[in-house]
């Protein structure tokens, strides 16, 4: 059985960590990157065998100190025990009070590393060590140290976990055999507002480490750490854990970070080269600042997205090196609040290796355009040699930002391209030919926001897209003759599928009655529309929302509910009401409109921008039926009420 045990019980006092700490919304990472051949021992495990590994572990632990980054992270099996030596006994600058180094060592037979625990014992020093003394014995260990300071004291604290289960990659069997297997995860910062959990490489396979034992409490908030050395760190398995958190609606409090070999690391008795870094960043995904997007991919950090479970993951640049990350906390203060949507990740800086040190450098965008998911160019005018560019690109989201219109020739190139979107923003004009076009593209997404006025012509010749999200939030007006254009599109090909078609109009401030009618067709089955800049909603146009069979109407500018609106939204009824949706922008919640909301019988409600409810109110939506209650912040009455009624909130 695994323990997940809290280091400050162990040590009998609260160590702070700058990390955790509420009040400065960010902290610092420093991540390693290492590049070698390694061997493997059957009696002292893997270990790397390049000559200057030894020097560049220790260049990084000087620029860990120099740069007073709050996390310094090594990959599994990196890190040389002979320079823990050092470090204990003071021959390297040690950690600042409040700083916490995670060195992922190179393994050591049990024999020898019982001995270096010995002798690490000093006065100066405490040695937490109840995991390798409960460890299951074999041949040699895999270590993970928390190294820190004491603030009163000014000791350094060496807490030692271990590995739980070996890989189970074929070629790896030899760790299998010869492993000593712990059964402890360390807790860090339990009391306060943020925590940090470290797991080995294949610990994320455990069946004993699952996504609930890192949040136990409601508004814990956690950082793990997850070293690896990993030919195939986007195996499947391998991000079961890291998947289970964001799809589970964890990832606003959560940060995952993975810490692997470059990808031309080998193992010398497979000569198996690892196929990518792995060495990753996971946030929830949020109103993600693109404009940082070609800074941070100049310092080695690219932009992915996992769509479906809606969190980004930035993924490192392959080769060794040392990356210093600014990283925005999930809470803002030691009352547990969200930091909300904003997300913000910066590369501060990135260093290469060169000979027995590091080199403070940038890498070239040509490994950026390789590695990057989403992109955006600045293009007015697309030439020949930048459309062959984007054709070729084999990424998934890309914004054209400043191009401002498409001739028929190269929207039928474009429409050649196999990623997943296509924003064309600064369109001021979409003609027929074009959408023509882009209407036989294989593209999952379409964004059209700079437009304030379409024809109905050009919709219409969109309507053979088989995509599922299409964008006209620029649009401030909407006549009868577009949405049937809009209509036909999102019934062409309509299929019972929960990713079917999206409509997005979020510049609309109000639409006539009978456009929303034709709008919101009560025989059009499967989509979800967002109408977020829709000011007002009358009671007519929430009897066509009661009418409508769709899954997911957002309403986050509707600031107001009168008690016959709300007593209309709440006859809803979409296709799967167990994955509706329903998002509104209400800011004050009166008790008659909780008492008809709590009448809706769909899963997901959003109230968004909620600032106060009145008296009775919580007690009316505690009988709500659904799943989930979505707030920008923590609310005690709505929280007392979820207890009693079943439903989850979920601060966003």
């Amino acid at each position: 059985m695994v323990l997940f045990q809290d280091i400050n019980e162990i040590l009998g006092q609260k160590v702070d960590f700058d990390a955790c700490a509420g009040g400065h919304p960010a902290f610092g990472l420093l991540r390693l990157q290492c590049e070698s051949e390694w061997d493997f021992d059957p009696y002292r495990g893997p270990h790397p065998t390049t000559q200057n590994h030894f020097e560049l572990c220790r260049e990084a632990l000087a620029i860990a100190y120099q740069e007073q980054v709050d996390l310094f992270l090594t990959p599994e099996y990196a890190f040389p025990l002979s320079l823990v030596d050092r470090l204990v006994l003071g021959e390297e600058k040690r950690p600042s009070a409040g700083k916490l180094w995670c060195l992922s060592c190179e393994g050591e037979s049990y024999d020898g590393f019982k001995e270096r625990l010995d002798r690490w014992k000093r006065d100066d020093v405490i040695v937490v060590s109840d995991a390798f003394e409960r460890v299951e014995r074999r041949q040699f260990v895999n270590v993970l140290l928390f190294v820190f300071i004491l603030a009163e004291s000014g000791k350094l604290v060496v807490v030692v976990q271990l590995k739980t289960i070996p890989m189970r990659d074929a070629v790896y069997t030899h760790e299998g055999a010869g492993l000593c297997l712990g059964n402890t995860v360390y807790c860090l910062g339990a009391h306060q507002a943020g925590q940090i959990y470290g797991i080995i490489c294949s610990d994320a396979m455990s069946g004993e480490i699952l996504y609930d034992k890192f949040f136990r409490t409601e508004n814990q908030h956690a950082v793990i750490l997850h070293p690896q050395l990993n030919p195939s760190p986007d195996h499947s398995h391998m991000l079961d854990l890291r998947d289970s958190i964001f799809k589970r609606g964890l990832g606003y409090q959560a940060i995952y970070i993975a810490a692997n070999w470059s990808r031309d690391s080998t193992l010398r008795i497979s000569k198996k080269n690892h196929r990518s870094s792995g060495s990753s960043i996971s946030l929830k995904i949020s109103n993600k600042e693109r404009s940082l997007d070609k800074q941070n991919l100049r310092k080695g950090l690219s932009f992915s997205i996992q769509a479906q479970d809606q969190y980004s993951i930035w993924q490192a640049h392959p080769e060794a090196h040392l990356q210093k990350v600014a990283l925005k906390k999930t809470f803002l203060n030691k009352g547990h609040i969200a930091q909300g949507k904003t997300e913000a990740l910066v590369v501060q800086k990135l260093w290469l290796s060169e000979g027995l040190g590091w080199s403070e450098e940038e890498v070239t965008l040509d490994w950026a355009l390789l590695s990057a998911k989403e992109w955006s160019f600045d293009y007015e005018t697309l030439s020949p040699e930048a459309l062959r560019e984007i054709v070729d690109w084999k990424g998934f989201h890309f914004h054209l930002d400043q191009l401002v219109s498409l001739t028929e020739d190269q929207a039928r190139s474009l429409s050649t391209w196999n990623g997943a979107s296509l924003s064309l923003d600064a369109f001021g004009e979409l003609p027929a030919s074009v959408a023509h076009q882009l209407g036989g593209s294989k593209l999952e997404r379409l964004s059209f926001n700079g437009l304030e006025k379409v024809s109905p012509e050009a919709i219409g010749e969109l309507c053979s897209w088989e995509g599922h999200s299409l964008h006209f939030d620029g649009l401030k007006e909407i006549d009868k003759y577009v949405a049937k254009a809009f209509l036909h599109w999102l019934s062409e090909g309509a299929k019972p599928s929960l990713t079917a078609k999206n409509l997005s109009l979020c510049g609309l401030r109000e639409i006539p009655l009978p456009v929303f009618k034709i709008l919101l067709k009560d025989s059009l089955p499967f989509v979800a529309i967002n109408l977020d800049g829709l000011e007002e909603l009358s009671a007519k146009h929430a009897a066509c929302i009661a009418r409508w069979p769709g899954n997911s109407f957002s309403l986050c500018s509707v600031s107001n509910l009168d008690i016959e609106t709300a007593q209309n939204l709440a006859q809803w009824k979409g296709a799967y009401l167990e994955y509706q949706q329903l998002k509104l922008g209400i800011r004050k919640l009166g008790a008659n409109t909780a008492q008809k909301l709590a009448c809706w019988e769909g899963a997901h409600l959003y109230l968004e921008k909620l600032e106060s409810i009145e008296a009775g109110a919580a007690e009316h939506l505690s009988r709500w039926p659904g799943r989930f209650l979505y707030l920008s912040e923590s609310m005690n009455e709505l929280e007392k009420a979820s207890r009693r009624s079943g439903w989850e909130i979920r601060i966003i």
